[in-house]
């Protein structure tokens, strides 16, 4: 278990994302169902499963609905710095998701150009 095919490692960041400026996630769940949460900001959904979401949907998010084979897209921005000794945290809400290491670690920093990140769960 694990995301973009790793296993949750204390010692080590998986991203790095900027202060102020929007990216566009991708979470895809290639084996099963997983509620996506994610740490020191909020995001919104463009497509959830693949779909156009509903317009009551439409507000800003820190949690979204992974279902099993589907992609989801979030537009995400973060304002805070997050440095390496106190990263953010993106992770399975599913508890035993989380023990097995369904979680990855990023520090926000400052400006500069902003990439689209796939995350994989």
């Amino acid at each position: 278990m694990g995301i973009n095919d790793r296993p949750m490692d204390m010692n080590s960041i998986n991203e790095v994302v900027y202060t102020g400026k929007y990216e566009i996630w991708r979470v895809i769940s290639q084996d099963g169902t997983y509620p996506f949460h994610v740490h020191g900001g909020s995001y919104r959904i463009l497509k959830q499963m693949g779909e156009t979401p509903p317009d009551y949907v439409s507000g800003w998010k820190d949690m979204i609905y992974a279902a099993p084979g589907s992609v989801s897209e979030l537009l995400v921005k973060f304002d805070q710095k997050a440095v390496s000794k106190s990263p953010y945290m993106y992770y399975c809400h599913i508890l035993k998701h989380e023990d097995c290491g369904v979680m990855g670690q990023f520090t926000v920093e400052d400006n500069a150009t902003p990439y689209s990140a796939p995350v994989a769960v």
